[in-house]
């Protein structure tokens, strides 16, 4: 059997059974995020604990006219490949890394500033942010003495510092493992800019990692001591929908390991590419691939992370079985992993765990 043959012949049965079963699922609901306890009191000397300005929760005008709208933005610019977002919010000459949009979805191309966070973020990850508020210079002392004060030119501009804004990512391969983004803007000729970011993630902007070529990483702050969510002065502002499940997991999906390097991701169903975009916002390394069903499967959703752009792009038409591109290798930064392709499906736009619809299959199969 040829490479290509088994290729298909390994990964359509089960992808296949994924599908064929058009009964009705419950939808599940979102969860309330826990109470955050055991918080300790922050370091007055690296925050102030000042109120969020009032500006912060009010109506968008355009990409930087709070804090909050201009990170929907440059989340936006990130996530979606977008460099005239970028520039919306002080992020000069990031050149574009796939040509063509990565969404299909046009106002988060064209104003993402007015949309809520699920329609710029929607991956049932659990996502939180938090209000850290107005943070001082000297919060950046550890790092300037470091000798990082190159990297350090846009912040320390500013001797009374900036506005954070925190957003955590939970990994939802690694039970208890939450990677920490801190954004930090300032108010520039009436409009909030991006100035600076970090990520508690020890692989961003990584020169021995290959992530420091990225062009965001102009803005990176390295090794920041990274601000606790559950200090007193922080405030939750948006959590993210997350599936109820077993010990609280938030693990909307499942994995399918790949065990060859050329074996190919396909598509489980005919349909349209809706998006390609970046999987985290805090590194280049893995993507989304995003599939509308077609005929039997019109009402299905399937979501295929870890897997690289070699595919087709937004707005192509995919039939069953069609190569969508490679498994992106995640060993270098989770040792033991290799391949894998994770998998989320939605049913009338509602998540469902894709196992119950393979149990499904399967009890059909021995009814026969």
């Amino acid at each position: 059997m040829s490479s290509a043959k088994w290729q298909k012949t390994a990964l359509m049965p089960l992808f296949w059974g994924f599908f064929t079963v058009a009964s009705p699922a419950r939808a599940q609901t979102s969860a309330a995020p826990p109470p955050q306890t055991g918080a300790q009191m922050p370091d007055s000397a690296l925050w102030t604990g000042a109120e969020a300005p009032a500006e912060l929760n009010q109506a968008c005008t355009g990409p930087g006219s709070t804090p909050l709208c201009a990170l929907k933005t440059y989340l936006a610019c990130i996530l979606y490949d977008a460099p005239a977002l970028c520039a919306a919010v002080g992020l000069d000459d990031v050149p574009e890394r796939y040509p063509g949009p990565d969404t299909l979805d046009s106002e988060v191309l064209a104003t993402p500033w007015f949309l809520p966070f699920e329609r710029l973020m929607p991956e049932g990850f659990a996502l939180h942010l938090y209000n850290g508020g107005q943070v001082p210079g000297a919060r950046f002392q550890t790092v300037r003495l470091a000798g990082e004060t190159a990297t350090f030119a846009p912040i320390t501009a500013y001797k009374d510092g900036a506005y954070e804004l925190v957003l955590d990512i939970p990994e939802p391969y690694v039970k208890g493992l939450v990677y920490r983004l801190s954004t930090f803007f300032r108010q520039i000729g009436g409009q909030w800019r991006l100035i600076a970011w970090s990520s508690s993630r020890a692989k961003a902007c990584d020169a021995d990692f290959g992530t420091a070529s990225w062009a965001p990483c102009r803005w990176f702050i390295k090794d920041l001591q990274h601000r606790n969510v559950l200090a007193p002065d922080m405030k939750q502002i948006w959590a993210s929908p997350k599936q109820p499940g077993r010990d609280d997991y938030p693990h909307p999906g499942l994995e399918l390991m790949m065990g060859l390097p050329n074996q190919a991701v396909v598509a489980p169903f005919a349909g349209t590419i809706v998006r390609r975009s970046l999987k985290y916002p805090d590194v280049p390394l893995y993507d989304w691939v995003v599939i509308e069903g077609e005929g039997r499967q019109s009402n299905m959703t399937v979501k295929l992370a870890m897997v690289d752009r070699t595919g087709p792009g937004p707005g192509a038409h995919v039939d069953a079985a069609a190569a969508l591109g490679q498994p992106q290798w995640v060993e270098s930064e989770h040792p033991g992993a290799g391949r894998f392709v994770h998998i989320e499906l939605l049913r009338n736009r509602m998540q469902i765990d894709p196992r119950t619809v393979m149990r499904e299959r399967k009890a059909q199969e021995l009814q026969k």
